[in-house]
């Protein structure tokens, strides 16, 4: 090479570097050194609306007495008042059944500093919202699953929106207008937020309009799951580490439902940093199962997937498209653009960045970073329109792309780069991002 060119392109990199370290924007996730709540008035703030407090229906939050109905009482205060701020004073608030809002519209759950809701045992979700509620916030709280021993049968998760199977009742008319924001979930045996809109085989109301933003999921077995009929979710700006299984699942049919499959679709999964999942039988950053349309995944960092498993049969994926659990159906028109991936392991040797599954069609993989992601960089299984396009691929064992069975496939410039190069882009991407739990 000209030796010219050669420091110039040496002085172009490190100048690269440089404004991309101290110069890029935040991407929205607080600051650990703060509460979240310090993001956003509290509920005194505005006198138009009227406010809840907990402690004012008999709460305690001393962390020993359950506090289920007084907790109840306040949130059914609000709902029969037609909409206000249910307000957490500072406190551990320790509960032995959900708290439910039902047909509820214009409630705020929130709290004046740091609230901690802890269940006593894992038996169901912390808040479960249902039955046509509409213009619901979840904010500033920390959901905390139980710390006694896990029983058999035992479930528990953060944040419910649906019914879960042998509840009772029917999840109703449609959900709308929820966000989940700036909420710590921790220690539950299932998913920290579940959209669930399958119920003992009956085609339920949609999940729509769901914004889930700016808040740290870890050691669950999900972190954000997105079960059939969803439309209209945005995923975007959370911290998801240390599962057991999926980071992020977008499924659109359950394995006991007999229904046929019901579409999710336009669903923004946005700069959200997902590292350390799976535990279990499989690890997948962020999973898309079965019929799903207009799915945009996006500036994500997806990175230590699969690297706690032990089982020579685990796999592990960055980002997997595959058919439902009937082996029907798959993704149609989806965006996989700008993500970072990097370390993707497993023991069997069974693992990849991304791999788009069987029956995908119109699939555009642009500007993606993949750095040691397994035994292959990309995959395609018999998908079909897909169009990859400026995309880095580095340090993989076996291929950098694997086509095999695929339909209609273009391909322009796919980067194999230099390791030291991918070194360098992991060490800019990897800036540690944490919440104190």
């Amino acid at each position: 090479m000209n030796p010219k060119i050669n420091i110039r392109w040496n002085v172009g990199l490190l100048t690269f570097a440089f404004l991309f370290l101290f110069c890029r924007p935040q991407n929205g996730v607080p600051s650990p050194s703060r509460h979240p709540s310090q993001n956003h008035p509290s509920a005194e703030g505005t006198a138009s609306v009227k406010t809840f407090n907990v402690k004012s229906y008999g709460a305690r939050g001393d962390g020993q007495r359950d506090d289920t109905k007084a907790l109840q009482a306040a949130i059914d205060a609000a709902v029969a008042a037609g909409g206000g701020d249910v307000v957490f004073a500072p406190g551990t608030y320790k509960i032995s059944r959900f708290l439910v809002l039902d047909n509820a519209h214009a409630i705020k759950l929130t709290t004046e500093s740091s609230a901690t809701i802890r269940q006593i045992k894992h038996k169901s979700y912390c808040f479960k919202v249902m039955n046509g509620s509409s213009e619901i916030t979840i904010t500033n709280l920390i959901l905390a699953g139980s710390d006694t021993p896990l029983e058999a049968g035992g479930l528990g998760g953060g944040i419910l929106i649906g019914n879960y199977y042998g509840e009772g009742g029917d999840a109703g008319t449609t959900k709308r207008n929820i966000v989940i924001e700036n909420v710590q979930i921790s220690g539950f045996a299932f998913a920290g937020i579940l959209l669930h809109a399958c119920q003992s085989g009956k085609i339920v109301p949609r999940n729509e309009h769901i914004t889930i933003r700016n808040s740290a999921i870890r050691d669950c077995q999900n972190g954000i799951m997105v079960y059939k009929n969803g439309r209209h979710i945005k995923i975007e700006n959370n911290i998801i580490e240390e599962t057991w299984q999926d980071g992020i699942a977008i499924d659109t049919r359950c394995a006991t439902d007999p229904e046929p499959s019901m579409e999710n679709a336009d669903i923004s999964i946005r700069g959200n940093v997902i590292r350390r999942a799976g535990k279990d039988a499989q690890a997948v950053g962020i999973l898309v199962k079965g019929k799903n349309n207009a799915i945009d995944i996006a500036g994500n960092r997806i990175h230590d997937i699969g690297v706690d498993l032990t089982g020579p049969d685990h796999k592990s994926y960055g980002i997997l498209l595959g058919p439902d659990s009937f082996g029907d159906f798959n993704a149609d028109d989806v965006r996989i653009t700008g993500n970072s991936l990097f370390r993707i392991s497993s023991v069997s040797g069974d693992d990849m960045g991304i791999f788009i599954g069987e029956k995908s069609r119109n699939i555009r993989i642009e500007g993606n970073w993949l750095y040691r992601t397994g035994n292959v960089g990309l995959r395609l299984f018999k998908a079909r329109d897909v169009k990859i396009r400026n995309n880095v691929i580095c340090s993989n064992w076996y291929r950098s792309l694997l086509s095999e069975g695929s339909d209609d496939v273009s391909e322009d410039n796919i980067l194999e780069c230099k390791a030291w190069m991918a070194r360098l882009v992991v060490w800019l991407f990897d800036r540690p991002r944490t919440f104190r739990f």
